[in-house]
């Protein structure tokens, strides 16, 4: 196979990937169909087969591509290896919230799917979307516990920050994606930031 036929191919399917992306985002799930997707692509219907065996084959792809590049970029700027300060921590955090909130803000319409409806596309996909949660999780369980052997973190159980911290992110993004309620990416980073790592008691303020 030559370059430029391997090129084509990677061309065609890039352009049915984001024709679905647009038919499900205007549809929803349930209500798109392999006929919209390769109308909107502009390709035979056999040639959608040639790349992906059914709609949830291409939802999949979507879904999988969306999470695999957010956890790779957010993952990646955080190793803990290189912190040895209070303030670099500060600024891993930091850099991962901004990288979370700007990932869902710009694919939008399909985090929008994947925060209303892959979860009700069956069993199977429902395992797949807590498999990246749980790959979260271990990340976040595997810095907490760092952190706190450096003396950064409080030692808390590390899985039940690690779950407290993802239930915040889920929760956040929600509001991001689905009830657009703000859109100010670099507040919503700083603040929080100061929840995650400092908690909601004000400086100075005494315990009973």
């Amino acid at each position: 196979m030559t370059d430029s036929s391997v090129t084509t191919e990677s061309h065609t399917q890039e352009r049915i990937l984001e024709a679905a992306k647009l038919v499900f985002a205007e549809k929803g799930y349930h209500a798109a169909r392999v006929s919209d997707i390769v109308e909107q692509a502009g390709v035979a219907q056999g040639t959608f087969y040639l790349y992906f065996k059914s709609k949830q084959a291409i939802f999949t792809s979507l879904v999988d591509t969306f999470f695999s590049q957010l956890l790779e970029e957010a993952l990646s700027a955080a190793p803990i290896e290189a912190v040895t300060s209070p303030e670099q921590m500060l600024q891993q955090v930091h850099n991962v919230w901004r990288i979370i909130l700007r990932h869902f803000r710009d694919d939008r319409s399909l985090a929008y799917l994947i925060l209303r409806e892959a979860r009700c596309i069956g069993p199977e996909f429902e395992e797949r979307i807590q498999a990246y949660y749980q790959q979260a999780v271990g990340w976040l369980a595997d810095y907490a516990s760092k952190g706190a052997k450096l003396g950064l973190v409080r030692p808390l159980d590390p899985q039940l920050a690690a779950w407290a911290v993802l239930g915040m992110f889920e929760r956040t993004v929600y509001q991001l994606v689905v009830l657009e309620g703000r859109d100010d990416i670099e507040l919503m980073a700083d603040q929080l930031l100061e929840l995650e790592l400092r908690g909601l008691m004000a400086d100075g303020a005494k315990g009973g």
